[in-house]
């Protein structure tokens, strides 16, 4: 063990390691490049491939996983039922598409769309695993959290005062109850929320304690005027406040429900509603038409890729056709690639098994972490698994009216929590 620890260590101190100082350099380039990675693009005029550098380089990873399982013929115990449950979506995925006699290439580009953005759980697990990297990260990423709230708060300064939010990183206004939802510089108000309510729940679980880092994220979380973000931040303080046990948070959780009670619920209420269960909202529209398609295919679905998401309107799938989907509906669903609703989508294309996989797979993120935080005695590490331990169900609640097109959040979340569970081991041992 203390063998591995000098290897750890070896990637910071060691000249001779300058492969793998470049390996840990390219990869801090790109978890603080992701945030921006669709802002870019879309409205600084940067090259298009941008766009899929998160998808070549989950490739790599995964590929060189496997190249490293071929040689070893051994998968390390700890990542074990994530990628069990992992493997079992992807072959029942394939079991779906074949049949349905759909195009090989649909079915597997599908499938990559589920899944890619967890291939990073096993890439950094593998390949990432030196804790002061993962401090490192951690804590910058933070301090780029409070410049996006501190950049949200302009925002929202600017356009009380009337002036032009447009040329203040706000590539489109919209508002809510009067007030701007702002996108900071992520491009889109719930990709800027979910973003920072990740590092909430992370410094909350590792400081144990409100400090002046939650409480600026709160102010963000509030200018987000996300719905689902909203609740999802209070399920988080909630969850705090069990593990805690003191009155002061229980008495913070009465305050924050009261006023969501009194301002938001309402709202929240009356528009979820009608946006879910009428059929003039797309939404709505395409709930209803995602269960008629999945009542005729219950079991095996569709087949990945051929509805509700970007690789269905890449290969203009019949089902579109077959199903009479609105025209109208359809070619404003192009603007976003995405029915924004996951659980329809998926059981429409994988039916009611893939359905049961991918809720596997959210479970196995939750148990996973949980477990390891309650043996590791680093107190950094001990509440950077739990609060990662809390990510899955803000991911399954946040789902019902999205989908996993939030690659800024997610891969952020599944690389730190990758890295995390990599630590996990020598660092637990070497302390004790």
């Amino acid at each position: 063990m203390e063998k591995s620890l000098k290897v750890n260590n070896s990637i910071i101190r060691t000249p001779n390691t300058l492969n793998i100082k470049l390996h840990y350099f390219f990869y801090s380039i790109f978890i603080f490049f992701i945030p921006f990675q669709k802002v870019l693009v879309k409205y600084f005029g940067a090259p298009k491939y941008l766009l899929y550098v998160d998808e070549i380089l989950s490739l790599i990873l995964f590929f060189s996983f496997l190249i490293i399982v071929l040689n070893k013929r051994k998968i390390k115990s700890t990542i074990f039922p994530f990628l069990f449950i992992f493997l079992l979506f992807f072959i029942f995925g394939i079991i779906s598409g074949l049949f349905n006699r759909n195009k090989v290439i649909i079915t597997f580009l599908g499938i990559f769309d589920y899944l890619k953005n967890f291939i990073f759980v096993i890439g950094c697990y593998y390949f990432f695993r030196n804790y002061r990297f993962l401090k490192f990260i951690y804590n910058m990423l933070l301090k780029f959290v409070f410049i996006y709230v501190i950049i949200s708060i302009i925002q929202e300064i600017i356009f009380f005062i009337g002036g032009n939010v447009n040329k203040f990183f706000v590539p489109f206004v919209i508002t809510r109850f009067g007030i701007l939802r702002t996108p900071s510089l992520l491009g889109h108000p719930n990709i800027f929320g979910l973003y920072i309510l990740l590092f909430f729940t992370l410094n909350l679980f590792i400081k144990k304690r409100f400090n002046f880092m939650n409480i600026i994220i709160l102010i963000g979380i509030f200018l987000s005027l996300s719905r689902f973000i909203w609740v999802s931040a209070i399920m988080i303080i909630l969850l705090f406040s069990f593990e805690k046990r003191k009155i002061t948070y229980k008495f913070l959780i009465f305050i924050l429900l009261g006023i969501f009670l009194l301002f938001a619920a309402p709202y929240f209420i009356t528009h979820t509603n009608r946006e879910l269960l009428t059929e003039n909202y797309f939404r709505g529209y395409s709930l209803f038409k995602s269960i008629e398609i999945w009542k005729d295919n219950k079991i095996f679905g569709v087949g990945p890729g051929m509805y509700g998401g970007v690789i269905s309107i890449m290969f203009n799938s019949p089902i579109y056709n077959k199903y009479s989907f609105s025209y109208h509906w359809y070619e404003f669903m192009k603007g976003f690639n995405s029915i924004d609703q996951f659980y329809p989508q998926l059981l429409a294309e994988t039916g009611i098994f893939g359905f049961l996989c991918f809720i596997g797979l959210m479970i196995s993120l939750l148990r996973i972490p949980k477990k390891a935080s309650k043996k590791i005695l680093d107190p950094f590490l001990k509440g950077l698994l739990n609060g990662l331990s809390k990510i899955p169900i803000i991911l399954l609640f946040y789902l019902i009216g999205s989908g996993l097109n939030m690659t800024a959040f997610l891969v952020t979340y599944t690389s730190i929590l990758g890295m995390a569970l990599g630590v996990m081991k020598y660092e637990n041992s070497t302390r004790k």
